[in-house]
């Protein structure tokens, strides 16, 4: 029976493909929920198994595709996981990345000139930290903080899921954590975390 769908979904028949994610969704997201224990990130890693089963349909091959969507979906969130475990030094609590969030670059500087010059000091330093991060990231990162748009604006005009944009938005947070971590004049002025003395 896989066989037969998993045939039709090679030839590019929609329904075969749609039959496949329906009878798969699950099984993926329970596979996110054990492994992350996070229903966003279950919900995305549903997207992402089933971007790389569409990506290696035409290599797939014998009637266990369910088998090779639990595997890959595994697999998967083991790199998530891993992926946490290497940026936890980088984020104790949610309150370190309110912290870099209020980094972002403000135009409305006011105060003395010693000030307003460390504030303007403050932008040059995010924007080359901004410049620094994946295409994928940069983009939606000035969207959300230089532009304001919202998440449901940006997933309209990129095409991307709410949740994709969410997690683009969180790893790029923690990356910018990471380089303000590194940036001699944030870390005078805000500590070794990006965060406010």
């Amino acid at each position: 029976m896989e066989d037969d769908i998993l045939a039709k979904a090679k030839n590019g028949d929609e329904s075969a493909i749609k039959k496949i994610y329906k009878q798969n969704k699950d099984m993926i997201y329970n596979v996110g929920l054990k492994y992350l224990r996070d229903a966003n990130e279950a919900e995305e890693l549903v997207s992402i198994t089933f971007e790389k089963f569409l990506t290696h349909l035409p290599e797939i091959n014998g009637p266990y595709v369910s088998a090779w969507l639990n595997q890959t979906a595994t697999n998967a969130a083991m790199d998530q996981l891993k992926h946490k475990s290497r940026i936890s030094k980088y984020i104790d609590t949610d309150k370190d990345i309110q912290d870099l969030e209020d980094l972002t670059p403000d135009e409305n500087l006011n105060g003395t000139p010693t000030e307003i010059y460390s504030l303007k000091r403050d932008q040059v330093e995010l924007s080359k930290l901004i410049d620094k991060l994946p295409m994928n990231y940069k983009g939606i990162f000035k969207l959300y903080y230089l532009e304001g748009v919202s998440v449901e604006q940006i997933s309209k005009r990129t095409g991307k899921s709410e949740n994709s944009i969410k997690l683009i938005l969180f790893k790029a947070r923690i990356q910018m954590k990471e380089m303000a971590s590194k940036s001699e004049w944030l870390t005078a002025r805000y500590g070794s975390k990006g965060g406010k003395k």
